[in-house]
């Protein structure tokens, strides 16, 4: 199934500073992880039905025009299976179905033909995402897939950028699921500090 770009970017755009979507770096596919004491100490975002989410960044600083990876983590925290969106096959869940917002800057994702994949109770599973944070930073699935020409779009004066303004910014993920009861939701993950500085 495809999910409508509009219905997440209606989503992405109600949301307080935070939240675009992003393609995987190939040599890193989604994985599940097993639950660990580690794993007490992570910040989950809010649960909803059923599902929470994770976000981190492999680096919190980067350089202007450098892409940010973000490893993303997903766990039914329910008695009952969810289905998540995967856009391969080999994938729990997909980075093209994960929106991040950089203050009142938005990623939209590259678009992928969609499937619903079961998450059991407690089963957990993560992906990471290669965010673009320039036009010529972009990966070629990226350039090829994008519903918009630029990387970002400005929520507040729906004007695009070529490029994520140097800064410090507060950000979060989401994305789309079905809940046990058989209902679409969005799940949130929690919020993280990323900046990016020119060092020169």
């Amino acid at each position: 199934m495809r999910v409508n770009p509009f219905v997440l970017m209606f989503f992405v755009m109600s949301l307080s500073p935070k939240v675009g979507l992003c393609a995987a770096p190939e040599e890193t596919p989604a994985t599940e992880v097993k639950d660990s004491a580690v794993e007490e100490k992570i910040a989950w975002g809010k649960e909803t039905d059923g599902l929470v989410a994770n976000i981190r960044a492999l680096k919190t600083a980067v350089k202007p025009g450098e892409p940010i990876e973000f490893e993303i983590r997903v766990k039914n925290v329910s008695k009952k299976d969810v289905r998540l969106y995967s856009g391969r096959a080999r994938e729990k869940t997909s980075p093209c179905t994960w929106s991040f917002r950089f203050g009142q800057w938005e990623w939209i994702s590259p678009s992928l033909s969609l499937r619903a994949v079961p998450l059991k109770p407690g089963e957990t599973a993560s992906v990471r995402c290669l965010v673009a944070t320039t036009r010529d930073s972009m990966t070629a699935e990226q350039k090829k897939r994008r519903f918009f020409d630029a990387p970002f779009r400005n929520v507040n004066n729906k004007k695009e950028s070529v490029r994520l303004p140097d800064g410090v910014y507060r950000v979060r993920a989401a994305s789309q699921f079905i809940s046990a009861r058989e209902e679409s939701s969005f799940v949130e993950t929690n919020t993280i500090e990323v900046r990016i500085i020119d060092r020169r």
